[in-house]
């Protein structure tokens, strides 16, 4: 990882990144190596995504965008005229958030903290402790606090979730939320066992549900069934 996000530096040396989808735009900090390969890597795994994602943020919108990294979702939707709450556990990686929804002019604020199904705290080790780093994992690292996500009491009406095959527990914490506000909710399931378990969890808050992606990741689109 360290080669591969070195040679990404020197081959895009670049500080700013701009990031373009569908009408929205951001400029995202690329400042380290692992930004770099952040950024690049949302562009390039997730483009099919992102574009549906600008497609369902609509100017007025409250997005809550759980395992935000470095922004690129949160900036996204700020440029579409949404508020943003983004949740970001990893320290150095949500202050680089924070400064990218600053930078946006993005309505919104970065909580430093995770999101599950009951109040608590968790260790988190991570392989590099650098902003944009990928796939925290639970252990003994930096301790951060987790909360339900009904207790942020944002009301949002679009949800992202992405938290390393946590989704289960930030969907039971978010229950009460999804079903009386939430419009649009995003989710990814890491294999297949996930996928269908969470699937079951979204058409039981109300959801009807399709796959964006298929493979060892799989991207979960629920929307309103009414």
């Amino acid at each position: 990882f360290s080669a591969y996000a070195t040679a990404l530096g020197l081959a895009y040396r670049d500080e700013r990144r701009e990031v373009r989808v569908g009408g929205a735009e951001a400029t995202l900090a690329t400042e380290g190596p692992t930004e770099t390969v952040s950024v690049l890597h949302t562009l390039e795994a997730e483009r099919d995504v992102l574009e549906h994602w600008v497609d369902d943020v609509r100017p007025g919108d409250r997005v809550l965008d759980v395992g935000a990294n470095l922004g690129v979702f949160s900036a996204l939707a700020g440029d579409v005229g949404a508020e943003v709450t983004a949740v970001e556990p990893h320290k150095p990686t949500g202050r680089r958030c924070e400064r990218n929804l600053t930078r946006n002019s993005v309505d919104g604020r970065v909580h430093q903290c995770a999101l599950g199904d009951e109040r608590g705290t968790v260790g988190l080790d991570m392989t590099h402790d650098a902003p944009g780093t990928q796939r925290p994992a639970v252990g003994e690292g930096d301790s951060v606090p987790v909360v339900p996500g009904d207790e942020l009491a944002i009301d949002p009406t679009v949800v992202k979730i992405d938290t390393e095959g946590h989704e289960s527990a930030v969907l039971a914490g978010l229950d009460e939320t999804l079903r009386e506000s939430v419009r649009v909710v995003y989710v990814e399931a890491h294999g297949e066992t996930a996928a269908v378990a969470l699937a079951g969890q979204l058409r039981e808050a109300g959801f009807a549900v399709d796959r964006l992606t298929d493979g060892p990741e799989v991207l979960l689109r629920g929307e309103r069934d009414d």
